[in-house]
Order: C-alpha cells, then sequence, then structure tokens
C-alpha cells in the first residue's frame, strides 16, 4: 500500500502570520489553531501545518513548495503575492527561466510556475475531471479514484 501525502509541517518564528499568509496564497484557511501550531487546509491536499521554534531560519530550503496560478497569469500572480508580503529572491536561478523565486514573510523560498494550472484536470494526479449531476468531481474523489485505479480490485487502499 502507499502513503497518501496529506500535510506539510513548517518550523516557523510566527506561526499566525505565516499561516495568514499562506492561506491567502492557497485560498485555504484555519482548521485549526492552539498556542504555538495553526494548521490551514483548503479543498486541495495538502494541509500545511506552522509549528513556532526558537530558532531562525539560516539557509536555503531542501524543500520548498510551488504554485501555479489558476485565474490570473505568472507576472499577476507574483504582483498578488508580493502584495500579501513575498519578496523576490536569488537562490541561484538563471535569468531565462519561465517561474519566479519567491519568499514568504519568514524567508522560506517558493516558486511561481509559469503557466496556469489545467483547472479541467486535478493538480495532485492529472486525472480528468469528471462532471456528475450535481457538479464536477471534487479534489479529494478524483484523488481516491485516481490512486483506487492504481490498484487491482482484490487489493484497494484503505483509504
Amino acid at each position: 500500500m502507499a502513503s497518501v501525502f496529506t500535510e506539510l509541517t513548517i518550523d516557523c518564528e510566527n506561526p499566525v502570520r505565516l499561516a495568514r499568509f499562506w492561506a491567502e496564497v492557497l485560498g485555504y484557511s484555519v482548521a485549526e489553531a492552539e498556542t504555538g501550531m495553526v494548521e490551514i487546509s483548503g479543498p486541495n491536499r495538502p494541509s500545511l501545518v506552522f509549528f513556532e521554534v526558537p530558532e531562525n531560519k539560516t539557509k536555503k530550503n531542501r524543500l520548498h513548495i510551488d504554485v501555479n496560478p489558476v485565474d490570473r497569469d505568472r507576472d499577476a500572480e507574483v504582483s498578488r503575492l508580493l502584495s500579501l508580503g513575498a519578496t523576490h529572491t536569488d537562490v541561484g536561478q538563471k535569468k531565462d527561466v519561465s517561474w519566479v523565486v519567491l519568499a514568504d514573510p519568514e524567508g522560506n523560498e517558493f516558486c511561481v510556475l509559469g503557466s496556469r494550472v489545467d483547472i479541467e484536470h486535478c493538480p495532485t494526479c492529472g486525472a480528468a475531471r469528471q462532471t456528475r449531476d450535481d457538479g464536477p468531481s471534487t479534489q479529494d474523489e478524483l484523488v481516491d479514484e485516481a490512486s483506487t485505479d492504481s490498484f487491482p480490485a482484490s487489493d484497494p487502499p484503505a483509504w
């Protein structure tokens, strides 16, 4: 059986500030909050969990988030993200790349890719969206359907 990517945990100085920023970026909302921790989630996986830690970020991230604009082009999305508190940053990228490297308010690098997500396909697995009588499939239904389709009927995943 395979695992499902359900959340990404991010160490930070100020979980409330960073969760607020990323919720605006991704269209997520707060799912849970307590002292030193905020989790945000939305219709797409994974949720992001921000934990307060005493140490500051000191190096380039070894893992980063890539985002794709859905309803605007890359440059318009970059402008929106800058207005939310992102900053341009240089991680050694070449000048002629199709993405833009930004940093969130605590300096965590992320990329804004050059093309819009095809909203007719699941951004997690690429499965074509199916139209149902009551509307299009949800993100979770698409992921579950694509995941189940990759396993034999005698050995479906247990989620």
